[in-house]
């Protein structure tokens, strides 16, 4: 689902959520996406992007509103 230079790893949460923890190959960790069960069927998408003192925050932040709409588009094409 992801560009080749992400790495993903799937954690699970409480309250039937989960969370994809993604790192890039050059940017480093970005941060996490965050899916929980919606209250009248589907799922809420949302993310966290990590604020390292690199000054790399800006470029993270565009990386994860990418990588969120890979899995909102992957979710809307499943429910299809």
């Amino acid at each position: 689902m992801f560009p080749k230079e992400i790495k993903a790893e799937r954690e699970l949460l409480e309250g039937g959520r989960f969370a994809f923890k993604l790192r890039h190959d050059i940017l480093g960790e970005l941060g996490r996406i965050v899916l929980q069960p919606a209250q009248f069927g589907g799922s809420h998408v949302s993310y966290e992007v990590i604020d390292l003192p690199d000054g790399r925050f800006d470029q993270r932040k565009a990386m994860m509103d990418s990588l969120a709409q890979i899995v909102t588009a992957a979710f809307a094409k499943a429910r299809r």
